[in-house]
């Protein structure tokens, strides 16, 4: 059952990974098909599922050694018991009908269990997958804080002070390491750099989307972490790299977030 366990979280993973690859593909697939990158995303596509065949021959070996060991356990087990039901009915302490209605009792009973067993493997696979989702929906989330102050009157003021910064999913990998930013109130401040040196991490850093490693994030010289969450965020207007238009008038998509707002 361990193994079996291990495998199934194999596969689920081997699958989610070809899963993503292929909606990387149909998501960009104009630029797939601009650099006449079809044959790679076919390539990369079908050596993902290459996993997913190694796990799927593994856990049917395995189901298949664990289902020939009940059928010969249940055979073994109703040898057994002719075996013994013989000196029981040779001794006079039983007759052959009690034997019988014994050893369809048993056998029944054995085929009931292997019919539920062949279900263990989809419990497993539903197991898995409920426990990862549970993972993430129990996840405490650091950057939650209901219970924080707000700024009566708010300047502006912005100020990065000695921040180090990398993302979970690839700790090992500095964004930001010692960085230092001063935006005095009511200033325009653009940010140039190379790709990859950090810059569209500063605004998720600002709007609590991650909390730095190390180091402080503030404004008007509060820590942000010690201010409520929902109340920061009102006070960002942001213009992300890519707009996302939701189903609505154009009236309510540049009002978004801000349902108050006057025409």
């Amino acid at each position: 059952n361990i193994f079996l366990h291990r495998l199934a979280e194999n596969i689920q993973d081997a699958y989610a990974e070809a899963a993503s690859i292929a909606e990387q593909a149909v998501s960009y697939i104009r630029t797939l098909y601009a650099f006449t990158n079809e044959t790679l995303a076919k390539y990369s596509y079908a050596t993902s599922l290459q996993d997913t065949l190694r796990y799927g021959i593994l856990i049917s070996l395995v189901q298949g050694l664990g289902l020939g060991f009940t059928y010969g356990l249940a055979i073994c087990s109703c040898a057994l018991q002719l075996w013994v039901g013989r000196f029981l009915v040779a001794h006079g302490k039983a007759h052959g009908g009690e034997i019988i209605a014994a050893l369809f009792a048993v056998i029944l009973s054995g085929l009931g269990l292997n019919q539920a067993a062949t279900n263990f493997y989809s419990f497993e696979q539903g197991r898995i997958a409920a426990y990862r989702l549970f993972e993430m929906i129990s996840r405490s989330s650091s950057t939650t804080n209901h219970d924080g102050i707000s700024i009566p009157s708010v300047q502006g003021n912005i100020e990065f002070r000695n921040v180090y910064f990398s993302y979970l999913s690839r700790p090992e990998i500095p964004i930001l390491s010692g960085f230092y930013l001063t935006v005095p109130a009511k200033k325009a401040v653009a940010l140039v750099g190379r790709n990859g040196s950090g810059k569209s991490s500063i605004i998720p850093l600002m709007e609590r989307f991650y909390d730095p490693t190390l180091g402080e994030v503030l404004l008007d010289g509060e820590n942000i972490k010690n201010l409520q969450l929902e109340w920061l965020r009102s006070q960002i207007g942001l213009v992300t790299q890519e707009p996302a238009l939701l189903s609505l008038s154009i009236k309510e998509n540049i009002a978004y977030g801000r349902s108050a707002a006057s025409d």
